[in-house]
C-alpha cells in the first residue's frame, strides 16, 4: 500500500512539473507573440509615415507644375 502511495505521489509530482513547464512555454510564446505584434505595428506606422511623405511630395510637385 505504501508503495502504491509513493508511486502515485511521484506521478503527481511529475505531472505538476510537466504542467509548470508547459505554463512557462505558453507564457514565453505569448510574450514573443506580443513583442512581434508590437514590432509589426511600429513598422506599419513607419511605413504609413513614409507613404504620407511620398504622397505629400508628389502632391507638392503637381501643384508647382
Amino acid at each position: 500500500m505504501k508503495k502504491l502511495y509513493e508511486e502515485a505521489l511521484q506521478e503527481t509530482s511529475n505531472a505538476i512539473r510537466e504542467r509548470n513547464a508547459l505554463k512557462q512555454q505558453c507564457t514565453s510564446a505569448i510574450h514573443q507573440w506580443d513583442s512581434s505584434l508590437r514590432e509589426r505595428n511600429e513598422y506599419k506606422e513607419a511605413l504609413g509615415k513614409v507613404r504620407n511623405k511620398i504622397f505629400l511630395k508628389n502632391l507638392n510637385l503637381k501643384l508647382t507644375e
